[in-house]
């Protein structure tokens, strides 16, 4: 709380004690309230690219909202005791995810109106972005490269049915897609960050902490 901008400070925090509370009543874990925030900023993303006027409004507030939740984890972590090394991990990563993606989200929504392929760019270099700060989270490019190398398998179920609808992409196309980059990519980090505590913790082989790994790594939620 002491790193909180204004916006945080006067806003957002103001609204996020009302919301933890309810948190706390339906019983989410600190990790839960994390993802629901990864996701509508997804869905904020998704709104923000579809270039319209009506869909950036929706947009912004969806981002706000995202951001107003994201302010709640931490607060649900320190009322319940429960922070976590991995809750602070999930929580960069999910902000610098939603982060990108808006950004990604109007670099498309610009290339809609002007059709020029600097904003594509742009996005490409979002992606980039991606990668570098799984580097920082994790501390080396070999997991990073495994996050980022399981996001084209998660989407091609997705891609094949657009292609034999045959239908063009459409709003909630793009809606799902953005949501499941997300979604995948929190999976892929949740799985390798569990491996790597079974090796580190508790002195399980490669093999070991994969296996377990698999098993463990997406309950208590």
């Amino acid at each position: 709380m002491k790193f909180d901008g204004i916006v945080d400070r006067y806003l957002n925090r103001k609204v996020s004690v009302v919301l933890t509370r309810l948190f706390l009543r339906l019983g989410l874990s600190p990790n839960a309230v994390t993802v629901l925030s990864l996701v509508i900023g997804l869905l904020a993303a998704a709104a923000i690219a579809v270039g319209s006027y009506a869909a950036g409004i929706l947009g912004s507030l969806l981002f706000q909202l995202s951001a107003i939740i994201d302010c709640c984890d931490g607060e649900v972590a320190r009322l319940t005791h429960t922070e976590s090394a991995f809750g602070e991990q999930l929580d960069l990563v999910a902000d610098n995810i939603v982060h990108i993606a808006v950004f990604a989200g109007v670099a498309w929504a610009v290339y809609l109106r002007e059709a020029a392929l600097n904003p594509l760019v742009l996005g490409a270099a979002a992606v980039l972005g991606i990668y570098l700060m799984l580097v920082l989270a994790f501390g080396e490019f070999g997991p990073a490269a495994m996050v980022m190398a399981n996001l084209p398998l998660a989407l091609i179920g997705g891609v094949l049915a657009v292609v034999l609808h045959g239908d063009p992409l459409s709003v909630g196309s793009l809606v799902g897609f953005i949501t499941l980059f997300g979604i995948a990519t929190r999976n892929g980090i949740m799985v390798i960050y569990h491996i790597r505590h079974l090796q580190r913790a508790e002195g399980a082989t490669l093999e070991e902490a994969v296996e377990r790994g698999k098993a463990e790594s997406l309950d208590g939620w």
